[in-house]
């Protein structure tokens, strides 16, 4: 439950942790025994099963987390809070301010009029 808060706020304040949440759901009640053994695939998927208590509470907490920081920053600040620190992203064309894979794809297709889409599907994966 603690790790769970930390996480939301973690993931407040810089959303890029985000990208962490899958491998930290399936370390949760990991068979390590298993793990020892190189059977990875089914140290993730042992006996527990794929939601157990620990996991789905590691993510409604750190996810009540997230959600009521930002709901909380939205109270003091208004709409600038949310476009700021979430909704800028995906209209924002300050292609040389982006540590993106897609970097080089966004930095030659910065002119086209399909820029926003481009940059919204690289969000995705």
């Amino acid at each position: 439950m603690v790790a769970g808060f930390w996480y939301g706020l973690a993931v407040h304040f810089k959303i890029y942790p985000i990208i962490y949440s899958f491998a930290l759901y399936f370390w949760i009640d990991m068979d390590y025994k298993k793990l020892k053994e190189q059977n990875s695939f089914v140290a993730i998927y042992s006996k527990k099963g794929f939601f157990t208590k620990d996991r789905l509470l590691f993510t409604f907490v750190s996810a009540f987390t997230f959600i009521a920081f930002t709901v909380g920053f939205y109270f003091v600040y208004g709409y600038e809070y949310l476009y700021e620190s979430y909704l800028y992203h995906f209209i924002r064309k300050d292609h040389r301010h982006n540590n993106s894979v897609y970097f080089y794809l966004i930095y030659q297709l910065f002119d086209e009029p399909k820029m926003t889409a481009i940059a919204i599907l690289t969000f995705l994966p």
